[in-house]
């Protein structure tokens, strides 16, 4: 761990700011493989001749980079009709997370890709091949070589792993890394991409979570409600055509990416003058507070600015100088301080 370490006190002491110091641990903490993650930080900056400006501006130069792989997340690429027809029959009438409620038997929805197919189409070539060697230190190349035979296959039922069905304006904030979607064994902690082979055929307990800060709001589920808050759990029972459930794998390579997608999203906001009177503070604090023990361990992470720390397994709020805060929700840890 101790590249990880390195690379994290470069960014630490690094002149940027806060949502730029955000991105970029996020880079490093949330990969696949921190280690991996951090010699190809570390080995950006190192092409530099050493100067305190050319530090910041290799870190920059390399945010970029990330940005624009991360945009090819936002693409509403297009499903094939039959591949539509299969999925409606799998999640509907409602969406995917309604499917096993009572509502209405007719509502709007749309098929959706997990994690479109044009995000590989071409990466190598794009930018001098950069992108591409962003996304292996941050996934690995065993994950993309995972993730390539998923959205590169012609067989109908790794397809329908990559699709499921929602309504328009879940769709539109999980496109664009408002919300993400876990199993329950992922947000425990208790799931990695070899702790066992994927069944996609059995039941799942999964969680739809917002992302902060700037919560996403007008979010309306398959049935007509609203999402619960902090997260909405749920469970998908197999489909009784047999056809295969969304892949918790493909959920694990959204999640990840879509962090970075939102703290761009957020970086746009300062960008243009974020309100200061504006308080993203999630209003049921209290009662993410009372999140069900079952959710286990997790990691602690911290809140963060120039003069205090905050260490929730609830929460990690990350002050910006907008006045705005970084939210994101754990499960429950004693308070700290420095």
């Amino acid at each position: 761990m101790a590249t990880t370490q390195t690379a994290l006190d470069l960014i630490s002491s690094a002149d940027l700011t806060p949502t730029e110091h955000l991105l970029l641990k996020h880079f490093v903490e949330s990969a696949v493989d921190s280690e991996r993650a951090a010699r190809y930080l570390l080995s950006r900056v190192s092409q530099s001749d050493g100067a305190e400006d050319d530090t910041e501006s290799s870190l920059r130069h390399f945010k970029r980079d990330l940005r624009k792989l991360i945009t090819r997340l936002t693409k509403f690429d297009k499903i094939p009709k039959y591949i539509s027809t299969l999925v409606r029959s799998r999640d509907g009438p409602r969406c995917f997370i309604t499917k096993n409620e009572h509502g209405p038997e007719k509502s709007t929805v749309e098929t959706a890709y997990v994690i479109p197919p044009s995000l590989l189409h071409n990466l190598e070539s794009e930018e001098e091949g950069r992108l591409y060697a962003i996304l292996e230190s941050f996934l690995t190349p065993s994950y993309i070589g995972r993730l390539r035979d998923v959205l590169c296959s012609k067989n109908d039922i790794s397809i329908l792993q990559n699709v499921w069905l929602l309504s328009p304006s879940v769709h539109r904030a999980f496109r664009a890394g408002h919300v993400t979607m876990r199993t329950l064994a992922q947000v425990q902690g208790q799931w990695t991409a070899e702790s066992e082979p994927e069944n996609p055929f059995q039941p799942i307990r999964c969680c739809l979570q917002k992302s902060y800060p700037e919560e996403c709001s007008g979010l309306f589920l398959g049935d007509g409600s609203e999402p619960q808050v902090p997260m909405h759990f749920f469970t998908v029972l197999p489909d009784k055509n047999a056809l295969p459930l969304p892949s918790s794998f493909l959920f694990d390579v959204h999640y990840r990416l879509a962090t970075a997608l939102h703290l761009f999203s957020i970086e746009d906001k300062i960008a243009r003058d974020w309100p200061r009177t504006q308080s993203n503070y999630p209003k049921d604090f209290l009662s993410a507070m009372a999140l069900d023990t079952a959710l286990g361990p997790h990691t602690m992470l911290s809140v963060t600015n120039e003069s205090w720390t905050l260490s929730l397994r609830a929460f990690t709020v990350s002050w910006c100088p907008s006045g705005a805060f970084w939210v994101s929700y754990q499960a429950l840890c004693p308070l700290s301080s420095k």
